[in-house]
């Protein structure tokens, strides 16, 4: 249940994030906002304060902006007052229009700084040293009960030197804790020869990953603890710039990736997509690991969103943009009834899609 509730705050504050700049920017172009809505319909509380009106409803998730004419473009345009939406520029309309996926994309950005500021950068550095003839070596800090790196005699405090299979072998500057663990993602059964320093006498030990309850891939059962490194202001604005923008390439890619498989038929949505209630679990773990483990998914949800709303796809802020688009290009509006039509049936082909992946989610628990 704890699970579910922490869902639904997030997903709430990700869409108050949104409309939050759908809001502003309607507010700074000059478009009236009729109304702000924490969660919809029915209302059971309102306040007005100049034009808007703000107001609590019942089904509490989520929340909504009502601006203007903004599903409006009447023909005559004498019928179309100044402070509607509908008024203003072509890029006007897209700046409103774009502005909600901004603050979602400014969210995730702004969890990274406030969280490498206050609680630091992941990293491995203290648990790296460097031989005296020059060798990377990594320290374990904890050792899987019955895993084989137990059995195999490995203690926490070893100083691991190079790993090796076969003819291949990973040492000297090559040697991490990122590639070590690379390097051990084979098939269970494969025999790696790990060489380790125990109170300064090298030593070699053989073993094999084997499948462990609660994990999802063969391991050895060697834990190494990452430290974290508080940055400054300057720094954390750097890093989280650049892992915001990294995580956005690559959740692109990945989205891309997901809509070609999903064509070419090399993918099947109710196996490749996570829906709600999907999510839902993965937030629980999140939340079970640690607060800014939260806020990090939070922040990766958040760009997530961000980009599958601006795909020109009908009934996202992406479709909207592109009709903008053809507007520009062709000097006219697509007429109203077209345009309704096409977004009529994007929202029927999203609704289609929700339902087969909450299958999927329903399949993967209770499926064989």
């Amino acid at each position: 249940m704890s699970s579910i509730i922490i869902f639904f705050v997030v997903l709430t504050v990700l869409i108050l994030v949104h409309e939050m700049g759908h809001f502003l920017s309607a507010k700074f172009v000059g478009a009236k906002v009729e109304e702000f809505g924490l969660g919809f319909p029915p209302r059971l509380w309102s306040v007005k304060f100049g034009d808007t009106v703000y107001s609590l409803n019942l089904i509490f998730f989520g929340g909504f902006v009502k601006i203007l004419g903004e599903d409006e473009k009447e023909e005559n345009s004498a019928l179309i007052t100044s402070d509607s939406l509908a008024s203003k520029t072509l890029r006007q309309q897209a700046l409103v229009i774009i502005s909600g996926v901004s603050f979602n994309w400014l969210l995730a950005w702004l969890i990274f700084f406030i969280s490498f500021m206050a609680v630091g950068l992941p990293t491995a550095s203290s648990m790296l040293k460097s031989g005296l003839d020059g060798r990377g070596q990594i320290v374990i800090d904890e050792i899987i009960p019955y895993s084989p790196a137990e059995q195999a005699g490995l203690s926490s405090g070893d100083i691991i030197v190079a790993v090796a299979q076969e003819e291949e072998k990973l040492i000297g500057a090559d040697l991490n804790i990122e590639s070590f663990v690379n390097f051990l993602e084979k098939e269970e059964e494969v025999l790696f020869t790990i060489s380790y320093l125990r109170d300064g006498e090298e030593k070699d030990i053989s073993l094999s990953p084997i499948k462990i309850s609660g994990y999802d891939r063969p391991l050895i059962g060697l834990i190494f603890e990452s430290s974290v490194e508080r940055l400054g202001f300057f720094n954390a604005l750097k890093e989280s710039l650049i892992l915001t923008f990294t995580l956005t390439v690559s959740i692109l890619i990945a989205i891309i990736s997901l809509i070609a498989g999903l064509f070419v038929g090399d993918l099947s949505i109710t196996e490749a997509v996570y829906g709600p209630i999907g999510i839902v679990g993965v937030v629980g773990q999140a939340s079970q690991v640690g607060f800014f483990n939260l806020l990090f998914l939070v922040a990766i949800i958040s760009i997530n969103l961000a980009i599958i709303n601006l795909l020109p796809f009908p009934a996202l802020d992406g479709g909207r943009l592109l009709f903008i688009a053809v507007e520009g290009l062709s000097g006219r509006a697509l007429p109203r009834k077209i345009v309704n039509t096409i977004n009529w049936a994007g929202l029927i082909l999203l609704l289609i899609i929700m339902i087969l992946v909450t299958y999927g989610d329903i399949w993967r628990i209770f499926g064989s």
